[in-house]
């Protein structure tokens, strides 16, 4: 195991050990939608699978007995779930059920990439495997679908221990398993979910489909703005995506992807004289006030302002996605679109885990320490309803709204300044534009970082990502300090390297003088970490 490997795993223990439910009830049915159709089906293959001498008398005739080593089991499986998935869609299967390290190199000659995986597997020798530990080797290569496919809502996989099958989605909220499934006592179940897999349309695999193919680009969207007073006004448009300009990988988590863009006219060609940047993320259903709500009201109050220093808002919604079933459209989110309004009963899920546990004799589980601060942290200080798996804390999960925001303003990082020169200016300009954000839009920006402050094409600054921004809903340039300290509501953000030392020892009130101070420790983070111009890194054991 690589010292990255290593890294990546501890990071995914650490994002995803609270939000990991498994034996969830009612999740199979949720899934895969069975009518009466579907149960012949299902009874259908399983007496061809009698005739082609797959499945005999309790057992999967050519499945190797449990203990065995555990290369003997590849094959064999990807064998008899070849043979249900033809006789399910009679044509050449396009899910890639397969083991990252065995099946590429040894059992097909073809390289399969990342990004090219519907669902994911790994599979193990003994039903003793089935722990945690294994569902976080299978989160691994999630997360590994997630950084390559870009258009990824949420991800299918399964662990197969032994004889023993549990069906995972992981989506921004965590991830939630079935009750593990016996094949050799319930094969009817092991088919039903193969043939499952097999026939559900992209949508339901979790792509995004509101983004199209579009020849030698990333892709395309369309938007449909109009004006609420004017509803005649309402208008289609379209961008091709350009680069992938930011993208942060992770399961659980608001996964931001930025891409550059530009608009596309009647005919379909470019109209490459203006850059605009779309932003995808999930924010949390418990923000109040959404990024894109805080931009156009701070664009509006700041019209009149040459230069505001701040990135200009151009649009934003909630994603909606067309249902093939029904073509209704619904707004894309991880309680009710994704995980159909499946709620968790903690205490319930807590006690089957705990028998899973004892079953297996494992000693696998989670850590408790406490976050590594990779990730930023908000919203009110409240006390969480915990309950305890053996060392684990399960937690009630954060549903997600996925969220697409366009803006007119493109630029660079800070740290890829061209001199010394370009690099203070850049600062002094956030540092004016964060003024006008807070004393003309009554706005606090509340998470100035490293990659919040960007520098445009004419070497100015601006400030982007109103993520966690506060609408403070009165007059700050008539407000004295101590009005502030009153009022302002009980915020902690940030993220943690540039976080105000009294945000991170105490229960402070978000100020704006906190939003100086981490434009101070972002000069600092930028002087000691930086070589010189265009993001040049210094060396790790320099003094």
């Amino acid at each position: 195991m690589t010292e990255t490997t290593t890294i990546i795993d501890q990071l995914l223990r650490q994002e995803l050990k609270h939000v990991m439910h498994r034996d969830v009830d009612k999740f199979l049915d949720l899934l895969f939608l069975i009518i009466e159709e579907h149960k012949c089906v299902v009874g259908r293959i399983l007496e061809e699978c009698k005739k082609g001498r797959k499945w005999k008398e309790g057992k999967w005739i050519e499945f190797p007995r449990d203990g065995s080593k555990e290369k003997d089991f590849y094959s064999p499986f990807a064998l008899i779930a070849n043979f249900v998935i033809q006789r399910a869609v009679k044509r050449k299967p396009d899910i890639v059920l397969f083991n990252r390290n065995h099946v590429i190199q040894k059992r097909y000659e073809e390289v399969v990439y990342w990004s090219n995986i519907h669902v994911i597997e790994e599979i193990k020798r003994t039903c003793q495997s089935d722990n945690i530990s294994t569902d976080l080797e299978l989160a691994g290569y999630v997360w590994e679908i997630f950084g390559n496919q870009h258009n990824r809502r949420f991800v299918l996989g399964f662990t197969l221990c032994g004889g023993f099958m549990r069906v995972w989605l992981f989506d921004r909220s965590g991830g939630i398993s079935l009750n593990r499934i016996d094949i050799y006592h319930d094969p009817t179940m092991f088919i039903r979910v193969i043939t499952g897999f097999a026939t559900m349309e992209l949508f339901q695999l979790g792509y995004d489909t509101t983004i199209m193919d579009l020849l030698l680009r990333l892709g395309c969207i369309e938007i449909e703005k109009w004006d609420k007073q004017r509803p005649e006004n309402k208008k289609t448009e379209r961008f091709a995506l350009i680069e992938t300009i930011f993208h942060r990988a992770v399961i659980s988590g608001r996964e931001t992807i930025c891409w550059r863009a530009y608009h596309l006219d009647e005919d379909g060609k470019e109209m490459t004289d203006k850059e605009f940047v779309i932003k995808d993320s999930w924010r949390s259903i418990s923000r109040k006030n959404t990024e894109g709500n805080l931009l156009k009201k701070a664009t509006n109050a700041l019209k009149h302002i040459p230069d505001t220093q701040i990135v200009k808002y151009y649009h934003h919604e909630d994603v909606t996605l067309i249902d093939g079933n029904s073509q209704d459209k619904n707004v894309d989110d991880t309680f009710t679109y994704i995980r159909k309004q499946l709620h968790l009963f903690l205490d319930s899920i807590s006690s089957n885990n705990m028998t899973t546990a004892r079953e297996n004799c494992s000693n696998e589980n989670y850590t408790s320490d406490r976050s590594s601060g990779r990730s930023k942290s908000s919203g009110f200080f409240k006390e969480q309803n915990f309950y305890f798996v053996g060392k684990t804390q399960l937690r009630e999960p954060e549903y997600r709204i996925y969220t697409r925001l366009i803006t007119s303003t493109c630029g660079k990082p800070i740290y890829h300044f061209n001199d010394q020169v370009e690099l203070l200016t850049a600062l002094y300009d956030a540092i004016e534009g964060h003024r006008n954000l807070f004393r003309i839009a009554n706005i606090l920006h509340g998470d100035i970082s490293l990659y919040n402050i960007m520098i445009g094409a004419d070497g100015r600054g601006f400030i982007i990502d109103l993520d966690y921004a506060i609408d403070l809903g009165f007059d700050q340039s008539s407000a004295t300090d101590c009005d502030q300290k009153k009022d302002a509501p009980c915020y902690r953000t940030g993220t943690l390297p540039f976080m105000a030392i009294e945000i991170l020892n105490h229960n402070a009130k978000h100020t704006f003088q906190h939003d100086l101070e981490f434009f101070f420790y972002v000069l600092c983070w930028i002087c000691s970490e930086y070589k010189g111009s265009r993001g040049k890194l210094r060396a790790r054991d320099c003094k």
